[in-house]
């Protein structure tokens, strides 16, 4: 269930990127947190009350990224890309 006072993210693994973009969608959000129990390649989350954005362990690991310098990290508007250089 989405809550208002709370913003609801996607974590999507591809091609080399990490993508984080928000959800807006009931039926998404719903969607996306079944998917994310079936794969390794998509998740769900939240941003925290505070704003932060929290991606670790897991998804870094698996991904190869052990180390800061091996990150880059672009934006948009409602788009975070955390991609390996």
């Amino acid at each position: 269930m989405l809550r208002s006072d709370l913003l609801p993210i996607r974590l999507t693994l591809r091609d080399n990127t990490l993508s984080v973009t928000t959800v807006t969608e009931e039926a998404e959000w719903t969607a996306l947190c079944e998917a994310s129990l079936q794969g390794q390649d998509s998740g769900a989350d939240w941003v925290r009350e505070n704003g932060e954005v929290i991606i670790g362990g897991d998804w870094l690991a698996g991904f190869g990224i052990t180390d800061v310098e091996q990150l880059e990290i672009t934006t948009a508007p409602g788009v975070l890309r955390l991609q390996r250089r």
